[in-house]
């Protein structure tokens, strides 16, 4: 699973747009191919102008797929909406899937928090 990570920093006079028109963005993303879903998060402190959008992908290959067939079409939408007014940070993840019954790899050291 990769997980493909756009940090958003709307100006604060267009912020309350951009998080309404988001939603929907989003929701087209979802819709090409590799893109298994989405969280879009905001940051728990009320002043901050952050948005974060994970969107989990079925593998690699679907997110080099999606940069050389869609992206630029998908930045360029974004950019005609708000082209003065968003700083943009994007990062790709590599995760492994846990579950509650995922037993530890056995060469994990765990820290001894037990008092002495």
């Amino acid at each position: 699973m990769v997980i493909y990570e756009v940090r958003i920093e709307p100006k604060s006079e267009i912020l309350e747009e951009f998080r309404m028109w988001l939603f929907d963005y989003v929701q087209d993303l979802l819709m090409l191919p590799g893109f298994v879903d989405a969280r879009i998060l905001t940051p728990e402190a009320v002043q901050a102008n952050e948005v974060v959008v994970q969107l989990r992908m079925k593998n690699h290959d679907a997110l080099k797929s999606y940069l050389r067939e869609h992206a630029e079409h998908k930045r360029a939408q974004m950019n005609a909406r708000f082209p003065n007014g968003l700083r943009i940070e994007r990062r790709v993840y590599f995760a492994d899937e846990l579950s509650r019954r995922t037993p530890p790899p056995r060469n994990l050291i765990m820290p001894d928090f037990s008092e002495p």
